[in-house]
């Protein structure tokens, strides 16, 4: 059945095995050329790990902070100018940022952000839009903190304000220009409806990155004469190269909650590439979702027919997997040596993702999974007591209002895992 982000248990269950609790991706910056009196003769590079954690969720004081901290040991060094680029170097994540088959009306929104070897704020930012103020006005569309983004940063705004009948029916889309600062709005906004705030991706995280890095550097009394430019490929053998600043991520524990309680399709998608990373040498998703497969066949046991992987995240329809696998997976975890704290990332009762679902009993964790048609639970019953329960259920295929099929689903769980 298709598993929606019940997939995340999976994908989770393969990190901890594949890199442990306290794994922490690190983000270096080099010297490509000689720093003399504080003149970097050639390229400041930011080699990207693939760090999830530049922003507001983990830095809640200071988003910047990584940023901050790389700029203070490169004054240490005695930097103050870059005759040459700011270079950002994304090779450690090459290929396609998201599956081939991602919808195209999602891949402009937050949710389905793509990933980036060196990502700020999810590889997302905040937009504001409404109706102008007339029929056949230009509707608004506006980043919410626009006194925080990039200047380079373009808007194409081709949408208009629709008249009242169309109240319910607008049809708003947003269209990244791959590899550039550009978003492409076009349709129409029904002058009767309110505004609303929405997450959009950024079309190129890296890039994206780069040009906040470039304002930081500037911000702290480092000029940079060239550009931003991104290095997608291992550089050519030759160059030499003078380690300057590094920066480590808090551990992977860390990041469990945001995929497990909130179920984050970025944090999820990142998690696969470093699973290839840490692997490979390459963090590729689809090698990464190779190492999840060997995982689940070789390591748990799993069927090999008992599933099938398009995406880290859930969000691909084209998942499909065995309840009975999500189980063998739940009780192969329970047994290892991280398991509490991989139990503990998930949602109880009314946290997270189960906030809008009927109380569960106590002592019961679960993931959430929700696509269109599709709704699934996976989980633990029994935390605490000698009688310990590992359960997956999945409802597909119906259309009925999602509160009673959470209702159904979750009674259905109750039915099933009732304890002594």
């Amino acid at each position: 059945m298709t598993p929606a982000s019940v997939l995340k248990v999976l994908v989770s269950a393969a990190a901890m095995h594949h890199l442990g609790p306290d794994y922490r991706a690190v983000t270096r910056v080099v010297a490509e050329g000689e720093l003399r009196s504080g003149v970097l003769i050639g390229n400041l590079v930011w080699v990207g790990g693939g760090d999830p954690t530049w922003n507001q969720r983990f830095h809640a004081q200071d988003p910047r902070k990584p940023i901050h901290d790389l700029i203070r040991q490169l004054k240490k060094k005695g930097l103050t100018r870059v005759q040459g680029d700011l270079v950002i170097d994304a090779s450690h994540f090459p290929g396609r940022p998201f599956p081939a088959v991602r919808a195209i009306n999602e891949v402009a929104f937050g949710f389905a952000a793509p990933t980036a070897a060196l990502a700020v704020d999810e590889g997302a930012l905040e937009v504001y839009i409404a109706p102008g103020k007339t029929v056949g006005a230009p509707a608004i569309a506006r980043p919410q903190h626009s006194d925080k983004v990039p200047d380079s940063l373009v808007w194409t705004n081709r949408m208009t304000t629709a008249a009242a009948e169309r109240d319910g029916r607008g049809t708003v889309d947003f269209q990244p220009v791959w590899h550039s600062m550009t978003l492409n709005l076009r349709g129409e906004y029904p002058i009767t409806e309110p505004p609303y705030r929405l997450s959009l991706a950024v079309p190129d995280g890296e890039l994206y990155a780069g040009e906040v890095i470039l304002a930081e550097l500037k911000a702290a009394g480092i000029r940079v004469e060239g550009g931003v430019t991104v290095r997608r490929h291992v550089a050519p053998p030759g160059r030499s190269t003078t380690p300057l600043a590094s920066w480590s991520s808090p551990p992977l524990l860390q990041w469990l909650p945001p995929i497990l309680q909130e179920s984050s399709n970025w944090y999820a998608e990142m998690l696969v590439r470093q699973i290839a990373l840490a692997t490979t040498g390459e963090g590729r998703a689809d090698s990464g979702l190779d190492q999840i497969a060997a995982f689940l066949t070789e390591t748990v046991g799993v069927d090999e027919g008992a599933f099938q992987l398009d995406d880290g995240s859930g969000i691909s329809p084209y998942n499909l997997i065995a309840p009975r696998a999500v189980v063998q997976v739940l009780r192969w975890s329970r047994r290892q040596g991280w398991s509490k704290v991989w139990i503990d990332s998930f949602a109880g009762s009314k946290e997270g993702t189960l906030e809008a679902w009927p109380a569960l009993p106590r002592g019961m964790v679960a993931k959430t999974g929700t696509l269109r048609h599709v709704l699934a639970l996976a989980g633990y019953a029994g935390l605490g007591s000698p009688a310990v329960v590992e359960f997956a259920c999945f409802l597909g295929h119906r259309t009925d209002p999602r509160p009673a099929l959470r209702r159904e689903l979750v009674a259905s769980v109750r039915a099933a895992v009732a304890l002594p």
